[in-house]
């Protein structure tokens, strides 16, 4: 029996937002079932010209991945597999794209990405259990908590989807909290930054969050009619009843374009905000705070060349520990410039790309208006990752990269997930259909290294299964990254169970890549272990 591989993302990095990057290009997309199609390749096997997201998705305690949350992007959609992983290709250049997460019995959220033609990003969501629903009688209304936040709903206030006044049983599930802890920082939807009523753009402490959804018996969203309100009240952590305000703005969150809007204010009622809100939402307790500046440059930690499109993290731990910064994509040059912190606090920050950290620094923040310049961070760049996603059917399809390893041919596939030396590994095998199967290869072998797909189990091929690969690959070492694409639309001979499609040759000479070439062939009877069979002939 195969061995199921679960490779915790601690083995990739400890960090929210990841990416491997470059300029280059890419068109393709998957991971669970995908709700939508999209175009083919223009290129089969070669550079593309899209970007594409990679992710797993969590609970808030990290320990568990989460399978079956739906991810959806641009109206298209795959759901996570066992492990928790997700890839979308396919996806045009955005620097504001909106990642909506949500799964049965879990708080709905979103994240805000940067994609980028050539680039491959990757986030790690944490999704956090939905408090169980409290029944009550809309015609009479009621008022439901949950700890010391709760929410107050007038009679006949409830309306369906369509707007006809609701009566019947009303199922309410308020889920607060708590941004001081890491749990609650980590599902906090969007970023910590809001629209004023204004129309400016703040960056936010957080003094607390509630999410309130309102169902009926068949877990149908309500909602409040036009001019109700609701009373909610919202927690204020004990670390903050200090200096917590007598009053504050009041946000909502909005999952269609993963931005928090100013929409009333909230006062301070002993130890919890009070205030209305006009439809129900995950609402926001936040203040703007007094600004400094982060500056510096995102680079290679071995070659010095810079970070393109790298993630800088920039978490408070004193005295508020309730807000984030960073940036989604560094500059061509590795720059992050401005990057706005709580004047003279004392906070953390990191890089990432690709499922890699850099080592996090705690730093003092200037006084308001100043800024800091902390010079290089550094990581170990990926030279390259490739996704393989499919349909229902066969069941199990696995990616295998054999390379000249120091003691001869080795293979990184599912019966062994990680190079010897540490220089490939293959993140997550998937085993009931759709995928994703990724391997990430953090230095490149001299010689060929050669990428390849095994049918496993299930029915039909290799050739009716809609597999696409998608490489991202850094042929220099120098940061700048192409992606090509390959399908096997319109090749023949799979038989089933046993074949191989033979994807892409990487020639590499001295670090550098000197060719990629597309193989786009079959061969049939191939035990999955059978490192020679995978390979180059000699």
């Amino acid at each position: 029996m195969k061995e199921k591989l679960l490779l915790p993302l601690a083995a990739l990095a400890a960090a929210v937002v990841l990416s491997l990057t470059g300029c280059g290009g890419s068109t393709g997309d998957g991971s669970s079932s995908e709700s939508s199609s999209a175009g083919s390749s223009s290129s089969n096997g070669g550079i593309v010209h899209y970007g594409t997201l990679v992710g797993t998705v969590s609970d808030t305690d990290g320990t568990n991945k989460l399978a079956d949350v739906t991810i959806e992007v641009g109206g298209r959609s795959v759901k996570t597999n066992g492990q928790g992983y997700f890839v979308l290709d396919r996806l045009p250049e955005n620097g504001e794209t909106v990642v909506k997460l949500s799964k049965e019995g879990y708080v709905e959220t979103a994240e805000v990405v940067a994609i980028h033609e050539g680039v491959s990003t990757q986030i790690d969501v944490f999704m956090r259990q939905a408090q169980a629903p409290v029944a009550i009688d809309a015609s009479a209304g009621g008022t439901v908590s949950s700890g010391a936040a709760s929410v107050e709903i007038g009679g006949g206030d409830l309306v369906d989807a369509d707007g006809n006044a609701y009566h019947g049983t009303a199922h309410v599930s308020l889920t607060p909290f708590d941004p001081t802890t890491e749990a609650g920082r980590k599902a906090f939807p969007g970023e910590f930054k809001g629209v004023r009523q204004d129309g400016s753009v703040e960056p936010l402490v957080s003094y607390g969050f509630v999410d309130v959804t309102v169902t009926d018996g068949s877990n149908r969203k309500l909602q409040l009619r036009s001019g109700a309100e609701a009373t909610l009240r919202i927690p204020i952590p004990s670390s903050l009843q200090g200096d917590a305000p007598s009053s504050m703005p009041l946000w909502w969150f909005n999952t269609e374009d993963g931005k928090w809007y100013e929409v009333g204010t909230l006062t301070r009622k002993g130890n919890v905000y009070e205030g209305k809100i006009p439809h129900f939402s995950i609402y926001n307790s936040d203040v703007g705070y007094s600004r400094s500046f982060v500056s510096g440059r995102f680079v290679d930690c071995q070659t010095g060349q810079p970070i393109v499109c790298g993630q800088i993290h920039i978490v408070g731990i004193s005295p508020r520990n309730c807000w984030e910064s960073g940036e989604t994509c560094t500059a061509s040059d590795g720059r992050f410039e401005r990057i706005p912190v709580d004047a003279n606090s004392v906070f953390k920050l990191w890089g990432t790309r690709s499922g890699i950290s850099s080592t996090p620094q705690t730093l003092n923040a200037l006084p308001a208006g100043q800024t800091m310049d902390i010079g290089d961070v550094c990581i170990n760049n990926p030279r390259a990752r490739i996704t393989l996603t499919w349909n229902a059917e066969p069941d199990d399809l696995d990616a295998h990269l054999t390379f000249d390893g120091t003691n001869g041919r080795e293979m990184v596939y599912f019966g062994h997930s990680e190079a010897n030396d540490g220089s490939a590994r293959l993140n997550t095998d998937d085993m009931d259909g759709y995928g994703p199967e990724i391997i990430t290869i953090y230095a490149l072998h001299d010689g060929i290294n050669r990428y390849s797909v095994h049918q496993y189990s299930g029915q039909g091929t290799i050739g009716t299964s809609g597999a696409r690969l998608n490489m991202v690959i850094d042929k220099n070492g120098n940061g700048l990254t192409d992606i090509y694409a390959l399908q096997p639309d319109g090749l023949s001979g799979f038989t089933g169970i046993k074949d191989v499609w033979f994807g892409w040759d990487i020639y590499v000479d001295n670090g550098r890549v000197t060719k990629v070439e597309t193989l786009d062939t079959v061969g049939h009877n191939i035990d999955a272990g059978d490192t020679s069979a995978f390979s180059p002939a000699r």
